[in-house]
């Protein structure tokens, strides 16, 4: 702090004093842990003279504390589009109330099997927490992540009714939450949870946050025609190449349906195969072109799913009229032999 900067005035006279008043939040301390503060002052007076003073100060954290742990996970790695995540929340040291908790997903992604248990220490029994009579969730609020990417937020009132608790967590006492959710897209995210509680003893809210990361498959797919120039009844060739982008490197199965179209999209030949890829794979597509297909440009096409997400690619390639090759080449090959008829004619003509 550079106070001369600040609303005070430019000098400090006898008895005068400042004051600096902050507040620090820390999620690392246990109940009754301490750390210890060092604050440096220096002052100079009219004469240019400096004098510095140091204080040394111990803060000990409060004597009750939340502490909450978020997990997420790919409960089949054949399907990443589905995960699951839980979120453990447990109270050290004196009761706490009015849980609140700020949970993000990424944007559109839709939660379902939601369970919400209550666990408490004293009498050892665990409570299953049910919505609008223990708890409060409505849809959810739109935000950005800290990366600026959009997100979800689903606000939990766990404060919000006493059906089936009295709204306290007392000493070890614990809200579990367990979710699947269905993520549209593929990518990874850091996904933040924020936890706040209200301690009565000390007239203070308390809040700590924690974070996880989840990670979806999504491939890029890119098309390559191996021969540009076919004739009816030959095969064409192309080259996909996928490559997982984001998310794990797990296997997944890729559904390739191609196809052979004219470019005002009317489909000339389609087939399908299904192939495993965990993060790059090259396949070799093959279609026979009609022979009574007409000469022109042509488009093949790739189109690939996977775990409820899609991706598309297209090349063009040319069907060539093969009586106008044939009659070209007839005609080049005319043309040499009259070349090579002059030849020897002149050759003649010179022996003579």
């Amino acid at each position: 702090y550079n106070l001369t900067d600040a609303g005070a005035p430019t000098y400090l006279e006898e008895n005068d004093s400042i004051e600096l008043n902050y507040i620090m939040t820390s999620s690392k301390l246990d109940i009754n842990e301490y750390r210890t503060i060092y604050t440096n002052a220096t002052v100079k007076d009219i004469q240019q003279n400096t004098k510095t003073s140091a204080l040394t100060t111990n803060i000990t954290a409060a004597e009750n504390l939340l502490r909450a742990y978020k997990e997420i996970w790919h409960p089949d790695l054949s399907v990443p589009v589905n995960i699951s995540v839980r979120i453990r929340i447990l109270s050290i040291g004196d009761p706490l109330t009015e849980i609140l908790l700020a949970d993000y997903l990424p944007q559109g992604a839709s939660i379902t099997s939601t369970n919400i248990t209550y666990y408490n220490k004293t009498n050892d029994q665990t409570s299953t927490l049910y919505n609008h009579s223990d708890y409060d969730l409505g849809p959810p609020a739109q935000d950005t992540l800290p990366d600026g990417t959009p997100a979800d937020i689903y606000h939990y009132n766990l404060s919000y009714n006493y059906t089936d608790w009295d709204g306290w967590l007392y000493n070890n006492d614990t809200i579990t939450i367990e979710y699947n959710v269905t993520v549209l897209g593929g990518g990874e995210w850091v996904l933040p949870t924020i936890l706040g509680g209200f301690d009565p003893s000390y007239q203070k809210h308390i809040k700590t946050e924690m974070y996880a990361s989840a990670n979806v498959p999504s491939f890029d797919a890119e098309l390559k025609i191996l021969n540009d120039l076919v004739k009816p009844g030959e095969i064409v060739k192309a080259t996909l190449r996928l490559l997982n982008v984001g998310g794990p490197k797990a296997k997944v199965d890729v559904a390739i349906t191609y196809s052979i179209k004219t470019r005002e999209g009317e489909l000339v030949r389609e087939s399908t195969k299904t192939i495993a890829v965990v993060e790059e794979k090259e396949e070799i597509l093959e279609k026979r072109i009609p022979t009574e297909a007409k000469p022109g440009v042509y488009n093949f096409e790739a189109f690939v799913t996977y775990t409820g997400r899609e991706a598309i690619t297209t090349a063009d390639f040319e069907v060539v009229n093969p009586e106008k090759e044939d009659s070209s080449m007839n005609i080049y090959a005319l043309g040499i032999l009259l070349l090579l008829i002059i030849i020897v004619m002149l050759l003649r003509s010179r022996h003579r």
